[in-house]
């Protein structure tokens, strides 16, 4: 599996090299580095956890070594039979972000890979020097590369044969503390996770709070079932949505009270609608359209299809077509809200391009803009509060929605393992499967697309 985390933040109009970066007030603050080996302290960080197994491909880029495309494979994969294939489409990824230096760093679990007794070659046999060989031949014609060497706490260069320099078994990693580069991206991102596994880990509720949800949840899809006809529907969404923006709008306050475990419990209910969800989707990214979610719950026009996603809804085309598990009880009949406000009934294509618009903020690399922090913080911390409080491995609308605002941000390593883990619970999540597919393709948020 590869996961590409894009650059932090390199814009346009950086600073010249010779001009202080921002601080960790900005996130997004172009970092730069003095010498590629201060890459193998900030790995982590980049990645958000301590690599295992692993080759992790960094692209430098021009001014002034900006730190470019992060992206990491197993390196079981890369010295496997189709590693030759898998090493070109690494390549293709650096290419596409302007690499003019590429630094490899190598998790083999093998100690020092190189042999005293072969004046510190190589030793026959290494997995380090293997996959080594295949990334090399790659980035051949593409830019210089740089192999270095981490396990067990030091580090080597894989091509080194001074010992003066690259004494065996390596130096001590401790060295390379990465400094201020270091703190500026636990500034940005919050740490270090002690494993990929752990990344956007959602630790369960205490039993008393989920029991409480649980009922909310039973209650509140008993009402859905119980719903007569198309208006019904229609009411059971639009408190779902009211819900919804209440319970955000007080996580933006810090210091606010936190939603009840039945407001959590009825909002696990409403996501597995997917037109709910969609209407949620759009509260989250397009804020400043506030009418639009609510013409969505009306008219249904918006889909599990995110325009410009490898998969997704092609010019011309308003959803994905309905597939079984994009029903929900009660909404069979023809448009919701037919019975009601006939005359205020809004334009189903109107509506179908407001949502294109919406979307393309994410995903268009002209109209693309990065997220409205406070409105997509509080949306995480609600879509986590949901997740804690919910029915476990059946999660797979909120970790979704939770990977969109990941990938979004820029953080697609996080919104990798979420991904991951709403398709293990549900395989046939349509929105899972389409941010799956972008990110197995390193397609970046429009905003970065736009800046690379």
């Amino acid at each position: 599996m590869t996961t590409t985390a894009p650059r932090p933040g390199s814009r346009p109009d950086d600073p010249p090299a010779d001009v202080p970066a921002a601080g960790p007030s900005d996130p997004r603050a172009t970092l730069r580095l003095g010498h590629p080996r201060e890459l193998l302290a900030l790995v982590p960080y980049l990645l958000g956890f301590p690599p295992r197994e692993s080759a992790v491909l960094v692209s430098l880029r021009p001014p002034g070594r900006r730190l470019g495309v992060v992206v990491r494979t197993d390196l079981a994969d890369l010295v496997g039979p189709d590693g030759a294939l898998l090493a070109d489409s690494l390549a293709g990824h650096l290419r596409a972000d302007g690499a003019a230096e590429v630094v490899v760093v190598l998790h083999a679990g093998e100690g020092d890979p190189r042999d005293p007794d072969r004046g510190l070659r190589v030793a026959r046999g290494s997995r380090a020097g293997r996959a080594a060989d295949v990334l090399r031949r790659a980035v051949a014609d593409l830019a210089p590369m740089t192999v270095w060497s981490v396990d067990e706490g030091r580090y080597v260069g894989l091509d080194c044969r001074d010992p003066g320099c690259c004494p065996v078994g390596g130096h001590p990693l401790a060295d390379l503390s990465g400094g201020e580069l270091a703190g500026r991206l636990v500034g940005a991102r919050g740490g270090v996770a002690g494993s990929r596994e752990e990344l956007g880990l959602v630790r369960p509720a205490a039993p008393g709070p989920r029991r409480s949800a649980a009922a909310a949840r039973s209650r509140w899809l008993d009402a859905l079932l119980r719903a007569d006809g198309p208006d019904a529907v229609l009411r059971w969404r639009r408190r779902s949505l009211d819900a919804w923006r209440t319970a955000a709008g007080a996580s933006q306050d810090p210091l606010g009270p936190r939603p009840s475990a039945a407001v959590l419990g009825r909002l696990e209910a409403a996501l597995l609608d997917p037109v709910v969800r969609d209407a949620v989707v759009l509260t989250l990214v397009d804020p400043d359209d506030a009418g639009l979610p609510e013409a969505v719950l009306r008219t249904g026009v918006a889909g599990p299809g995110l325009p410009g996603l490898p998969g997704g809804p092609g010019p011309g085309e308003d959803r994905w077509p309905e597939e079984d598990g994009d029903r929900s009880p009660g909404a069979e009949g023809g448009r919701v809200g037919d019975g009601a406000d006939r005359g205020s009934e809004p334009d189903a294509t109107d509506v179908s391009d407001r949502v294109r618009a919406a979307l393309d903020l994410v995903v268009d690399p002209v109209r693309g803009r990065e997220p409205c922090e406070d409105v997509t913080a509080a949306g995480r911390t609600l879509l986590e509060q949901v997740v804690a409080h919910g029915r476990r491995d059946q999660q797979a609308p909120a970790l979704t929605v939770l990977a969109l605002l990941a990938w979004w941000d820029g953080d697609a390593v996080r919104a990798s393992v979420l991904v991951e883990r709403a398709l293990d619970q549900d395989p046939g999540h349509r929105l899972a499967e389409l941010l799956d597919r972008a990110l197995g393709a390193g397609l970046p948020p429009g905003w970065v697309r736009r800046r690379c």
